[in-house]
């Protein structure tokens, strides 16, 4: 029963998915009529998706050294494994 569950929704899946995603007519001709135009598209698309991912990136430096740097604080007070206290 399960098998066949899986397979209705895989099966569905593949149905529902569209065969190709065009552009819009005004980007196509535009596209077309220039050989330089689409490597300038793809360069813009990389740049718009540089920021996000190096604000993203940045944040999650940032979040990773404060959380290293709390454990090394809350180590500090803990005893030494050997039971004498440092202090």
């Amino acid at each position: 029963m399960r098998t066949a569950v899986v397979a209705a929704v895989l099966f569905a899946a593949l149905v529902a998915c569209p065969a190709a995603a065009e552009a819009c007519p005004m980007c196509k001709a535009a596209a077309e009529s220039d050989e330089r135009l689409p490597r300038a598209f793809f360069a813009s698309i990389l740049f718009m998706m540089g920021m996000p991912i190096a604000l993203a990136t940045g944040f999650g430096v940032a979040f990773w050294r404060l959380s290293r740097q709390t454990g090394n604080e809350n180590l500090q007070d803990w005893p030494a494994a050997d039971g004498s206290a440092e202090g």
